[in-house]
């Protein structure tokens, strides 16, 4: 898996694995940014509409993107605007309906001190990797309790295939991680202590010439990571960031270059993480296994038990 996450083998299109049988839908979230999410749509749909949908992805607008054993299914702006919605982008035919299904729940993040101060966040330092306004955090709560609602609509209709959300992913800058705290607050999301991955592709898409200070990181130097990049409290929510996956993809302290297709690097997150996960249950049923062995061996040679000195041995005091 090493491989599929190294800059050096872009050439290569990971994809899930795929069970014998018909396995569940897997669902995740992603807090990423306008330009990249239009680039991303623009990437699924330009094949199929022939031209580039020129589309203003809205603060914490939430785009859900379906795959089916890797391959783009759907596209659906599902709340937008401070409403519920189910605009489809682009809708194909499942390429395999038995496959595995993938679903990312992509949000753009809510409004932020730079969105205030457009022109001066270009130039000034002082809006270095800013955070959210108190306006930028209320609209993250609603997106989470929009997302929760349209969640819990899904599952009442499809009882038999409860939606459960795996894993979350963000990009390099603050508040990316700030909305994802604010839209579980939203959610009502427990546990209260979450695991966040750096997705390493989902950083924002400079359209000019000038990045600006706004989408320069204080955290992508790993030989100077400050604690609070590792693990940091947004209201009720902890986030514990791995940057293990972006670090193996750029260079350190550099991150102004788009390595990878965001989904397809998160496929083979996702694929790494679900073989770790199994060679723990490996390794805990082995250990078990012996375990019942030594135990079994005991009884059967009749060893004495511990504080014995030997089989004639009195029992010490």
């Amino acid at each position: 898996m090493e491989s599929s996450l190294s800059s050096s083998d872009e050439s290569q299109t990971p994809t899930p694995s795929v069970e014998s049988q018909t396995p569940n839908p897997r669902y995740f979230v992603c807090v990423t940014h306008n330009n990249i999410l239009g680039d991303t749509i623009n990437l699924y749909t330009n094949g199929v509409f022939g031209y580039k949908i020129n589309y203003k992805i809205s603060n914490c607008e939430i785009i859900k993107f379906v795959f089916i054993d890797g391959k783009i299914s759907e596209i659906v702006s599902v709340y937008k605007n401070k409403e519920l919605k189910d605009t489809n982008l682009l809708l194909l035919e499942l390429f395999n309906p038995t496959g595995q299904k993938l679903v990312f729940f992509a949000i753009r993040h809510a409004e932020g001190e730079h969105n205030s101060h457009p022109i001066l966040a270009k130039f000034s330092s002082d809006y270095t990797d800013p955070s959210l306004t108190e306006k930028g955090k209320g609209q993250a709560k609603c997106a989470g309790s929009n997302l929760k609602k349209y969640i819990d609509t899904l599952n009442t209709l499809n009882p038999l295939e409860i939606i459960k959300i795996e894993r979350f992913f963000v990009s390099t800058l603050v508040r990316t991680r700030e909305t994802l705290a604010y839209v579980l607050e939203g959610m009502e999301f427990e546990p209260r202590i979450v695991d966040v991955i750096v997705l390493p592709g989902s950083e924002e898409v400079s359209k000019s010439a000038l990045t600006g200070y706004e989408n320069t990181s204080n955290c992508t130097n790993s030989l100077d990571r400050r604690t609070d990049c590792k693990q940091m409290n947004y209201g009720a929510y902890t986030l514990n960031v791995k940057w293990e996956y972006w670090d193996r993809i750029y260079n350190r302290g550099s991150n102004n270059t788009q390595k990878n297709n965001m989904f397809q690097t998160a496929f083979a997150i996702i694929d790494e993480e679900l073989s770790r996960t199994r060679g723990g249950k490996r390794q805990k049923k082995a250990m078990k296994k012996r375990y019942i062995i030594r135990k079994t061996m005991k009884r059967k040679l009749r060893l004495p038990k511990k504080g014995f000195t030997g089989r004639s041995a009195k029992r010490r005091p």
